[in-house]
Formats: C-alpha cells, structure tokens, sequence
C-alpha cells in the first residue's frame, strides 16, 4: 500500500497554506487505497485524522513543522 503526505493549514506565521485542499487530497488517495501520513503544528491534526479514518488504521498524524529540521526528520521517520 502506497504511503500520500498531505499537508493543511497555516505556517506558524499564520501564513494560509493548503486548507482544505490537503484534506480533500488525503481523502481521495485514501479512497483509492493508500495510506495517509499528515502533518501539521497544532493538536487539530488529529481531529482531522479522525475524519479521514476514525479506525486510525490508514492515517498517521504527527504535530511537526517542516521548516524545523528535526521535526522534518521525525515526520519523514514515521511515514516511511
């Protein structure tokens, strides 16, 4: 099963990023059968996950931020 990284929200500048265009495209791909990894610098994260798949069987939900080298490291640790 193939792994999507999806991404929505805003930096931790409040800069607006991929919201909502993230979490329709971590819905699709889960709808066609890969498994999800998502990231994002807040705890909503995971009330996300849960909407994708409340079995938390094919999504990972992880509080990081990409532009922070050792959180880019734990996210890429945990979704590969």
């Amino acid at each position: 099963m193939e792994t999507s990284f999806a991404r929505s929200g805003s930096d931790r500048d409040g800069r607006r990023k991929l919201r909502g265009n993230g979490f329709a495209i971590a819905r699709a791909l889960l709808s066609a059968g890969a498994q999800d990894c998502d990231y994002f610098d807040t705890e909503r994260i995971h009330q996300r996950a849960r909407e994708l798949d409340p079995t938390g069987k094919d999504v990972i939900a992880i509080i990081g931020d990409l532009t922070a080298e050792e959180d880019s490291r734990r996210i890429v640790r945990r979704c590969v």
